[in-house]
């Protein structure tokens, strides 16, 4: 297994490097097959200072031709997506079983544009709603997958993934948009409320364990940035981060989420 681990980190790092590429020119609506280039003198970038991880490390963050920094962000989502493509695989992958890699497949998908949209939640407090609409087909797809398999033998519609997921996913998108409505999108946006769809579609009934993390997990970045002095109670923050946060907490270390919310509901 171990070899198949390192398989999904080195996927990991050349998605990691394409997703650069998307949050790069996704605003822009440029092109995504062209060529990369420098950002700063526009200049091309040849294979060999495109090598994720690496030639970033070799150039020391600076471009060959301008010198100009290259923003840490390129290595730290290469890297990001590197070890959430092998927690995915530790967690979800067997050789041995179709469903396994179909499955494996699609939280690829998944998590790969939660990183994207997350990313450009956080510079530009927006949600792309086509990326949005994507990791939302690439779930009723697989769901409708697995409930074709099963149909036949169900003894309700509660047993099927996909109901159970739409149910759930209208319930939390409601909370949220009934947030963004009562506040004027001063608490919440409404593309948050997309974001919890999804998040019941995939989970449901535990997307509301990982929606409460992710208020958890706000919560903490809240204050920490206001000690150190960088947010006021007042400042906007990004909310998907956090809700996509939650959602690999509980996809990926469910055991723990599921003690610890067991020692809070019993304290």
């Amino acid at each position: 297994m171990n070899i198949f681990l390192f398989l999904f980190f080195f996927f990991g790092l050349l998605i990691g490097s394409f997703l650069n590429v998307v949050l790069a020119r996704l605003r822009t609506e440029e092109t995504l097959l062209g060529r990369s280039y420098c950002r700063s003198c526009r200049k091309y970038i040849v294979w060999y200072d495109n090598i994720p991880l690496i030639s970033f490390l070799i150039l020391g963050g600076k471009c060959r031709h301008c010198h100009e920094p290259i923003s840490s962000r390129y290595f730290c989502v290469e890297i990001a997506t590197a070890m959430l493509f092998t927690l995915v695989g530790w967690k979800f992958f067997e050789i041995t079983s179709l469903v396994s890699w179909i499955e494996t497949a699609m939280y690829l998908s998944v998590f790969s544009l939660a990183l994207v949209i997350a990313l450009y939640d956080s510079k530009y407090f927006e949600i792309p709603m086509r990326l949005m609409w994507a990791m939302i087909v690439v779930i009723i797809l697989f769901f409708l997958f697995l409930d074709a398999r099963v149909f036949t033998s169900v003894s309700s519609v509660w047993d099927l993934r996909l109901y159970m997921g739409i149910v759930s996913g209208i319930v939390a998108f409601e909370f949220f948009w009934l947030l963004s409505f009562v506040s004027r999108e001063r608490w919440m946006g409404y593309g948050d409320a997309y974001v919890a769809f999804a998040l019941g579609l995939l989970l449901g009934t535990g997307a509301f364990t990982a929606i409460i993390l992710a208020f958890v997990l706000g919560a903490l970045y809240g204050i920490s940035q206001m000690f150190l002095g960088k947010k006021k109670l007042s400042s906007q923050v990004p909310f998907a981060p956090f809700l996509f946060g939650g959602m690999a907490l509980f996809l990926l270390f469910s055991d723990i989420v599921c003690h610890f919310s067991w020692f809070v509901a019993c304290w």
